[in-house]
């Protein structure tokens, strides 16, 4: 992907954001370093070979969907663009402006 980028002139994560998924090595290390969703690969492989036990000794699995938790690894290979400014009343605010620690703050209205 990201070589295709490069040939049709568009840089990443300027023109394309780009995301991997699970992590690999090869994600971490490429040029630009990708964003990627880390699945809990530990935790998945208990699950299975839970369920595979289960499975063996005639039980049903518990349930037929487990869901595992991801993890979201920002690295240089997106970048989130600036939301535009809106304006409120008479000033020209931007949602930073009124979003503090991830917890919306008296917004203008």
């Amino acid at each position: 992907m990201l070589e295709a980028a490069r040939r049709q002139g568009l840089a990443v994560p300027d023109d394309l954001a780009v995301m991997s998924f699970d992590d690999t090595l090869v994600a971490a290390m490429a040029c630009p370093p990708l964003s990627a969703v880390r699945q809990p690969f530990e935790e998945l492989g208990r699950e299975a070979t839970r369920v595979l036990l289960d499975l063996s000794q005639g039980r049903p699995p518990a349930s037929s969907r487990i869901e595992l938790a991801t993890e979201l690894v920002l690295r240089t290979s997106t970048a989130a663009q600036p939301a535009p400014a809106r304006t409120v009343g008479r000033a020209a605010l931007a949602p930073q402006d009124y979003v503090s620690a991830g917890r919306p703050s008296s917004r203008p209205r």
